[in-house]
């Protein structure tokens, strides 16, 4: 399955894809403009190549990063309510939740500090400084 359609629109046409905004989630359309490609959204967003795979890293990393807050609070608010005595019953189901999602988070950390987006990496190789 390819997100880009199978033929590039003719100059001053467009086409829909199977990628979704960064900012709005909406149906980018590709657009041709001679040699310049650019992509939109119903709502008005518009990002040339670069820009979409920019966003599309920023959007990557952010939503790594909330995941891994929510894993981590979980923890440490199941955490809390043990040390307070405020857990229901299941006190022992509430201890391996709270373990489980410390794990995950400490997982999911390594993943992100490990992932290297496509424009650090170029700027790796060419030694530019952002």
């Amino acid at each position: 399955m390819s997100l880009l359609p199978d033929v590039l629109p003719e100059d001053g046409g467009y086409r829909f894809t199977g990628i979704a905004c960064p900012d709005c989630s909406g149906v980018l359309t590709l657009k041709a403009h001679g040699s310049l490609v650019t992509f939109a959204c119903r709502v008005g967003h518009m990002y040339s190549c670069a820009e979409l795979l920019a966003a599309k890293e920023e959007l990557l990393e952010r939503r790594l990063w909330i995941a891994f807050s929510s894993l981590d609070e979980l923890a440490m608010l199941l955490e809390d309510f043990q040390r307070e005595g405020l857990e229901p019953a299941q006190s022992g189901a509430h201890r391996r939740r709270g373990a489980i999602a410390r794990e995950q988070a400490a997982r999911l950390r390594d993943i992100i500090e490990a992932d290297r987006p496509l424009l650090t990496q170029a700027t790796e190789a060419t030694g530019d400084v952002p």
